[in-house]
């Protein structure tokens, strides 16, 4: 099934934050949640805190939780004691992460460079090896490391997910087949089917329809820069859909 800019709005809309089930049900967690916006759902995650997973209208789930996660540390007392004490189990589980090719966010609330540099953290972890630490996690597991106000991080963490997510999903081919080809100038008509370029081997599929009104029109170039969306589903004989390529939220 290919994925239409349509159906990925869709998913987006029906996002779930998977919880590791690690993360205490304290007020602060249930603050956090709510300022995500999404619901949630408590399961073991092989690494990080919050991953995400998505319901398509078919009722097929897509679970993010392999290729993306966010680890979340309060504050850089806690991270000294993961460099430290529990390094072993910290680094295997970015090691995992790694393995699988996933992309981990590091999210630190109340840090900044400025005071891992100077030391400001109780821990007797010195500041020349806790930003070797942090600069080796960032080279080594090719994570992303976000500093953060804790009244910002449930926000934050809706906000990494749902654009992990859209780009993951956004002109994707789930079963080898490609979305977004633009219809092609001055394209063939056999037998009232039009001929997209660029969609599988140059299948004739149904004839186009953009509100009922531009059925075998040209499309190339108009203002609107519409697209024609090749949307098999894993058969032939589904009709094309036409529509406006501006992005829904804009990005």
């Amino acid at each position: 099934m290919t994925m239409t800019p349509f159906e990925v709005q869709a998913a987006l809309e029906h996002m779930t934050l998977l919880v590791d089930t690690r993360e205490q049900p304290t007020s602060y967690f249930e603050r956090r949640m709510k300022d995500t916006g999404l619901p949630y759902l408590r399961q073991k995650l092989d690494f990080g805190d919050y991953s995400a997973r998505c319901t398509l209208e078919d009722g097929t789930e897509l679970d993010f939780s392999g290729s993306v996660a966010i680890e979340r540390k309060m504050n850089f007392d806690e991270l000294c004691q993961c460099y430290t004490r529990g390094r072993k189990r910290f680094e295997n589980e970015f090691l995992r992460a790694k393995n699988k090719g996933a992309k981990i966010y590091l999210l630190v609330e109340n840090g900044s460079w400025e005071k891992a540099l100077q030391g400001e953290y109780r821990s007797r972890m010195q500041p020349k090896a806790f930003v070797a630490s942090l600069l080796a996690w960032l080279a080594r597991y090719d994570c992303q490391l976000i500093f953060c106000q804790p009244d910002t991080t449930g926000k934050l963490i809706r906000e990494i997910l749902y654009r992990e997510v859209k780009e993951r999903t956004e002109g994707r081919d789930l079963n080898g087949w490609t979305s977004g080809k633009r219809f092609c100038e001055n394209q063939p008509k056999h037998s009232g089917v039009g001929n997209v370029s660029g969609c599988g081997n140059q299948h004739h599929l149904p004839p186009l329809y953009f509100e009922g009104q531009l059925e075998g029109k040209n499309l190339e170039g108009t203002e609107n820069q519409a697209w024609a969306i090749c949307y098999f589903s894993g058969q032939f004989g589904k009709r094309n859909r036409v529509h406006n390529s501006t992005n829904p939220d804009g990005a």
